[in-house]
């Protein structure tokens, strides 16, 4: 089964406003990651990704990086242990970097989350 971001991708205006206005940011360099309880009430996690031309100039390069994040999120998705769905949005802060490097900053995110939802809960 081919994966693909536009089954669980975050698409709402009232949702991405919520997003960028939520406080919850987890930091990795290069990599800016941040959550929120998701407001509609399917169960699965919802994925964000940012890649903005002010950081990274050529179109390819910002796709290029927009592919491995979700390539990242694909592989350790299962790290992910909420109960419920969660608005997820990264938002790439750096210059082109390794795909070994966004693997690790998308995994620790996971981690974080999962501390996060269990002092919340």
């Amino acid at each position: 089964m081919r994966f693909c971001l536009g089954e669980v991708g975050v698409k709402n205006r009232s949702e991405i406003t919520a997003l960028f206005r939520s406080h919850s940011f987890l930091t990795g360099y290069p990599l800016r990651c941040c959550c929120l309880k998701n407001l509609t009430p399917q169960g699965r996690h919802r994925v964000l990704i940012v890649v903005p031309k002010r950081k990274v100039r050529l179109a390819t390069d910002r796709h290029r990086i927009k592919r491995r994040i979700a390539e990242a999120y694909r592989l350790h998705r299962h790290l992910l242990q909420a109960p419920t769905g969660l608005l997820i949005g990264y938002f790439y802060t750096g210059p082109v970097s390794s795909f070994a490097a966004l693997q690790e900053r998308v995994a620790e995110s996971f981690m974080l989350m999962n501390q996060m939802c269990r002092q919340r809960s």
